[in-house]
């Protein structure tokens, strides 16, 4: 189940699928920058994933990403959702540890916060220091020209994830032709030949 502290807006939220990593960083951070300035609270999935409007309640949001690339599938369609559902103004910091994820990122025209979680400790925190004081680093948004539709979206999505166009249309009440014509008119916004791209270090065709 989620768990999570209670808090009021203008907080930092820590995010990760370990609760003893979220904690551990939402903990050095506050230790290392201006803990009067900014509230670091931590929240973590067990079994279950993070909701969009949970995210949304805080001022920054900093996930950390997986070494299975499409584990981290699963967060960039929370940060899409929370986009669509909110428009908000949350800050994404995310941190990683694969290039592939920065390329995940860009072919969903997704722009936020990216840190490499190998980069010294030192640096990494001038790095959330100039994002924390910033009005615009990590403000969440994506490119229009890569804009999907709810519909396209969902089977981009399910598809990433590895559900077949067949369980799609079945899951959805749909004809697999339907879902056959949003996934084309998604890849092509997406300049996607094929969906295996985004899992491969070649990047998209741009």
């Amino acid at each position: 189940m989620l768990k999570e502290n209670n808090v009021a807006k203008s907080n930092v939220l820590v995010v990760s699928r370990c609760r003893y990593s979220s904690m551990g960083l939402a903990g050095f951070l506050e230790r290392n920058l201006n803990s009067a300035e900014n509230k670091y609270c931590y929240s973590y999935a067990e079994g279950k994933r993070i909701r969009a409007e949970t995210l949304n309640r805080y001022d920054i949001v900093m996930m950390f990403t997986f070494r299975d690339l499409k584990q981290n599938i699963a967060i960039l369609e929370i940060i899409s959702s929370m986009y669509r559902l909110y428009n908000g103004k949350t800050k994404i910091v995310v941190f990683y540890d694969d290039e592939r994820v920065v390329q995940l990122f860009s072919i969903l025209g997704a722009r936020v916060e990216l840190i490499s979680a190998k980069l010294p400790l030192n640096v990494l925190l001038e790095k959330v220091r100039t994002v924390l004081h910033s009005p615009t680093l990590g403000q969440l948004s994506f490119q229009q020209t890569r804009m999907l539709s709810a519909a396209e979206r969902q089977v981009i999505f399910n598809l990433l994830k590895g559900i077949s166009l067949q369980d799609i249309a079945k899951t959805r009440g749909t004809n697999v032709k339907t879902i056959f014509a949003q996934k084309y008119s998604a890849m092509k916004k997406l300049r996607l030949k094929h969906i295996g791209t985004v899992f491969t270090s070649a990047g998209a065709a741009h």
